[in-house]
């Protein structure tokens, strides 16, 4: 059996179902078909398995899989020719998963491990259509993360005297 049949997807629209959705919704909704699909396949997923499995062209979804990139939603990983995106969730301690509300987007920060290390994940959510929408994503090594809180404080303090 080939890794691509193998691969977990979640429930999909139907082909006609989706076409009905107005097209932001649509990039939204496929945008979530595809990070579930990352999240829901640890060992990491290629391009080339996603577009074996899911009913979107390869273009769509690597424009999707970059956005997920940027975000810091996924990862990557290289192989010699190969790309496996991985998903970027895993929280180590959900009960200090917080989120604050700024106008019409919260921030969220959690602490999380995936195979490169424990991370601080500092996200800019907006709820949109199918699925809160990642606006920015940030990673901090825990080892960091005092630091760059110190940083942000002096910063803060050169803004108020600014």
């Amino acid at each position: 059996m080939s890794d691509a049949l193998r691969l977990k997807t979640p429930d999909r629209l139907s082909t006609q179902q989706l076409l009905k959705l107005p097209t932001r919704e649509r990039e939204q909704y496929i945008r979530h078909v595809i990070m579930e699909t990352v999240r829901s396949n640890e060992d990491g997923v290629t391009l080339q398995m996603l577009a074996e499995r899911l009913p979107f062209v390869s273009a769509t979804i690597s424009k999707h899989l970059a956005i997920l990139k940027h975000t810091n939603e996924i990862y990557t990983r290289t192989f010699g020719n190969t790309v496996l995106f991985l998903p970027n969730s895993r929280l180590m301690h959900p009960a200090i998963e917080t989120a604050f509300p700024l106008t019409d987007k919260e921030m969220r920060v959690s602490l999380l491990k995936n195979r490169l290390g424990e991370f601080v994940f500092i996200q800019e959510k907006r709820k949109n259509g199918y699925a809160d929408e990642t606006v920015g994503g940030v990673l901090i090594p825990k080892a960091a993360f005092r630091d760059f809180v110190r940083f942000l404080r002096d910063f803060a303090n050169n803004v108020e005297r600014a």
